[in-house]
């Protein structure tokens, strides 16, 4: 795998996996106020802003519009939503303004911070039932019973319990 940056900005320009033949480049808004814009490859993309920065369109969550409340960039509705829960989501925040628990009907991701203010854990469960874990870069899928997407899981091992056996592969997802 490889990725490769804009050295005055730090963005991803590209990344690729020559064993999967896989590429994809990233481009950026250009009034230089480094926003994504379109990702092209096998995730491609494209995202469009208003004046006032809210984004307008995005390709991979809807085929219609954004609608924002009176807070600064928060989203209150999409028309047209795709890849998105329709599940109302409640966030708690810590008192540092970092999220500590997302609950979506049935299933909570619970946050713990160090006094640095970095993750340093994360649990998943579903009805009150752990379901994985995630502890600095090492991830625990304790229970697989749907197919599970490891995007969330960037450079992480994952260890899954088949068949009473574990398997481990190591994932460099993106």
């Amino acid at each position: 795998m490889f990725l490769r940056f804009n050295v005055n900005t730090g963005n991803l320009n590209s990344r690729g996996n020559p064993l999967k033949s896989q590429t994809g480049s990233f481009s950026y808004d250009a009034v230089g106020l480094d926003r994504l814009t379109s990702v092209t490859g096998p995730s491609a993309m494209s995202v469009s802003y208003g004046s006032n920065g809210n984004i307008l369109t995005k390709s991979d969550a809807s085929t219609g519009t954004y609608a924002y409340s009176n807070t600064p960039y928060a989203v209150s509705s999409i028309t047209g939503a795709q890849n998105i829960s329709t599940t109302l989501q409640d966030i708690d925040y810590c008192s540092f303004e970092k999220v500590k628990k997302i609950t979506e009907g049935t299933k909570t991701s619970d946050f713990v911070y160090n006094a640095d203010q970095q993750r340093v854990r994360m649990i998943l469960k579903d009805n009150g039932e752990t379901t994985a874990g995630c502890v600095g870069k090492i991830a625990a899928l304790l229970k697989v019973s749907k197919t599970v997407s490891p995007r969330w899981l960037k450079k992480s091992i994952i260890f899954v319990a088949l068949n009473q056996n574990w398997l481990q592969k190591n994932t460099k997802t993106s």
